[in-house]
């Protein structure tokens, strides 16, 4: 028997067991599914950016303040942070945006660990 059809079971159990261990981590509200409650985040980061885009950076501000509500992930807090600190800066914001540049920081560095 070739070891190449055993390949695809492997992938599978790889994933399926990443994806149990990433939502038992994940603090998804009662009645939602872990991929309800990332499409969320998802949602508002891009909501987000074309409020961003249009230069509505209150209203963008607000969205990346709620996905970083539903971030599930360092990065996607990093994602977050870093359109909520566009938004403070362009809002004239300095001491939040630098405030909030320092929370990045501290994430970076947790993930270099």
């Amino acid at each position: 028997m070739s070891h190449h059809r055993f390949i695809p079971f492997a992938i599978i159990a790889l994933l399926s067991s990443s994806l149990l261990i990433t939502t038992a981590c994940a603090p998804a509200r009662a009645g939602e599914t872990f991929f309800e409650f990332y499409s969320g985040y998802k949602k508002n980061v891009e909501t987000a950016y074309s409020y961003f885009l249009e230069g509505d950076f209150e209203a963008a501000l607000k969205y990346y303040e709620a996905s970083l509500k539903d971030a599930t992930l360092t990065t996607d807090e990093i994602t977050a942070l870093l359109g909520k600190q566009n938004c403070l800066i362009k809002l004239g914001r300095y001491q939040e945006a630098l405030d909030t540049g320092l929370m990045l920081l501290e994430l970076v560095a947790l993930l270099q660990r």
